[in-house]
């Protein structure tokens, strides 16, 4: 789920259904006092292993932290 370009952003879930989880957390979540949207978005992108700078699955997100200037070829897939 982002809030901002997804081509400035840094973390990344590696299953489709976790993100979708996310995105729709904040479409129940959000106010439209607080934000500017009808909820999250969920895009697809493919980055090479050595890009990753770390990866966590504490709380089954299953997220990488990549380089952001490695991120490129982003889908919509909301």
């Amino acid at each position: 789920m982002l809030f901002i370009p997804p081509e400035t952003a840094q973390s990344w879930k590696l299953s489709e259904n976790v993100a979708r989880t996310f995105a729709g957390h904040v479409r129940m979540s959000c106010s439209s006092s607080y934000m500017n949207t009808k909820g999250g978005k969920v895009y697809r992108t493919l980055v090479d292993p050595e890009n990753v700078i770390a990866y966590t699955n504490s709380r089954k997100e299953q997220e990488v932290i990549v380089f952001q200037e490695m991120i490129e070829n982003i889908e919509d897939i909301t």
